[in-house]
């Protein structure tokens, strides 16, 4: 008879291993290697910083280099210091990236590309309700209208004869900030203290560094490529349906996601002491009671919990003349709460408000006005008076591949991450970075942040963006059930009443929300302890979806090449 002790060991030993070997098969894309000698590499803000470092190093390696900014004279500046480094001579261009025109001027002038490293970047850090909105508007035209241009511009001439030519990259630089709101390296002068104080939990690291770490990562084609070991520690944290190349980081990923959701919240308990300490302190308020050293996640979860009553409370809701936005009214007016719907069009907003009075005998206010129009928004708030819960409802979208979707469809749906969905997922995915960042600033007002993430929902909206919708996208987004706008509804409000920052409305939303959790805000004591237990889990899950997801572009691909 086998040894007890000798088959618990053979059981763990077994169960790692098959994990790594089914992991083995299904992470996707699968490995790749980006060769970068005697290839082109057209780099974005590349006469300063990381930009320049980059093409410091790529034109080591002997790589054909072109670089694009804004300023000419900065321009020639980096050109003359990258021939004394490197002896070898680049390619300068002169555009601004939110010129479309310009962009594409540039590219088709440079030539094919091989390896397009969108680096633009600009930040004015300030909180949201004392930024200027121009200047807000100048980072999204800058560092996200400014990549999809540069992509645009350059996608067709790096799909000709590519096979013969080789694998090809197109690398965006982002930041940390993009994998959790505080994350903050630059524009030190400018920086609210608050920013100062929690930025300071993470080191600066020099250019050169950078760009080592992104010439390695753009050269083994990896998805996401961490700067530094915090930054490894957000990219697992918040791996969640995120592609991953190697078995062996999956595995990783696998098991750490739940120490690391920990350490999560670690750090939002800290940040939000900081908040709460620089508040009282600012403010002569009585400073928070000290916490001993947390044992227990009771006490570290942060924001605290909290209850939104919604009787007698004023409602806004954008978007609010149908599908989701009309249920979300209708429900908070049969919950006894003064509701007011913002739209553009002035005849289904009035359809609306008799509906709701037909289904609720509840009277709702009704404002027309277009949520690009600032003057136009600030003054249909202002009439409605204050409000107690706001809903940001309204949303664009038009489904196609980006290389063949107009720059002004982008711009529509980034004014108000499946395939097809690329200016939508960007669009959307940036509302989790705003409200992250946003409920650190109105947490001490006693203001609360919920995300909420429906999946398709049955309303008028839907129907029309499916006639729009890609055969491919369509078989990658069937994996998801639909919902009722009313199924919708229900969930928001409930997540709103209880001040939920993520509000899920399904299953899949659950584990979506679990293994993308990362840094993100979390009030309930036992969610953080699913979180954490089930992190890893959710990750494997995440795996498969991908898998199946890659299987069917690749099915797809080859049934158009027959």
């Amino acid at each position: 008879m086998a040894d007890p002790n000798t088959a618990f060991f053979s059981l763990l030993l077994l169960l790692p291993l098959s994990l790594l070997l089914i992991l083995y098969f299904i992470v996707r894309p699968r490995p790749a290697k980006i060769p970068i000698k005697n290839r082109h590499v057209f780099i974005t803000g590349g006469s300063s910083g990381i930009g320049l470092a980059l093409a410091r190093r790529v034109a080591s390696e002997g790589a054909r280099v072109s670089i694009l900014a804004r300023d000419h004279a900065k321009l020639q500046a980096a050109k003359q210091d990258i021939q004394l480094a490197t002896g070898a001579d680049v390619a300068i261009f002169s555009a601004d990236v939110r010129d479309f025109a310009a962009v594409k001027m540039a590219v088709e002038a440079t030539g094919p590309i091989d390896v397009l490293v969108c680096n633009q970047g600009v930040f004015l850090p300030q909180e949201l309700e004392n930024q200027p909105l121009d200047e807000v508007k100048f980072m999204i035209d800058v560092n996200l209208m400014g990549t999809f241009h540069l992509i645009k511009a350059a996608l067709p001439l790096m799909k000709i004869d590519r096979q013969a030519r080789g694998p090809a990259s197109i690398a965006i630089i982002s930041s940390q900030a993009g994998q959790i709101c505080s994350m903050i390296f630059c524009e030190n002068k400018r920086r609210p203290e608050l920013t100062t104080i929690i930025a300071g939990s993470s080191g600066v690291m020099k250019a050169d560094e950078v760009a080592k770490k992104a010439i390695d990562g753009i050269r083994s084609g990896r998805f996401i490529v961490p700067c530094n070991f915090e930054g490894l520690l957000l990219s697992i944290a918040t791996a969640g349906l995120g592609p991953q190349r190697s078995y062996l980081m999956a595995f990783v990923e696998v098991l750490a996601a739940g120490i690391i959701r920990l350490a999560g919240l670690f750090f939002q308990w800290t940040w939000y002491g900081s908040i709460e300490k620089w508040h009282a302190q600012n403010f002569s308020l009585s400073p928070p009671p000290p916490t001993l050293f947390p044992r227990y996640l009771y006490f570290i979860v942060r924001p605290r919990p909290v209850q939104i009553p919604i009787k007698d409370r004023h409602v806004f809701i954008s978007g609010g003349s149908c599908g989701t936005g009309l249920a979300i009214a209708r429900r908070a007016a049969s919950e006894g709460a003064r509701v007011s719907i913002l739209a553009r069009d002035h005849g289904k907003l009035k359809a609306a408000k008799q509906e709701i009075r037909a289904a609720t005998g509840a009277s709702v206010a009704v404002f027309s006005a277009d949520v690009r129009d600032f003057p136009a928004l600030k003054k249909a708030v202002e009439a409605a008076g204050p409000i107690d819960v706001l809903v940001c409802n309204h949303e664009a979208f038009m489904a196609g591949e980006m290389e063949k979707q107009s720059p002004e469809n982008v711009q529509l749906m980034i004014d108000i991450g499946i395939y097809g969905y690329t200016g939508y997922s960007a669009t959307k995915f940036g509302l989790r970075g705003l409200a992250e960042a946003l409920q650190q600033e109105v947490i001490t007002d006693n203001i609360h942040v919920s995300l909420i993430f429906p999946p398709d929902t049955q309303t008028p909206g839907f129907e029309e963006e499916n006639k729009r919708r890609l055969e491919l996208t369509k078989i990658i987004a069937n994996s998801s059930t639909m919902m009722k706008s009313e199924e919708v509804a229900k969930k928001t409000m409930d997540g709103i009443r209880k001040g939920s920052f993520h509000i899920r409305c399904n299953f899949k939303g659950l584990i979506l929300s679990t293994s993308t959790a990362g840094f993100s805000p979390q009030r309930s004591f036992l969610m953080a302890f699913v979180e954490i237990l089930v992190a890893g889990i959710a990750r494997l899950i995440g795996l498969f979806h991908l898998w199946t997801f890659y299987r069917s572009i690749e099915k797809r691909h080859c049934q158009t090449l027959e």
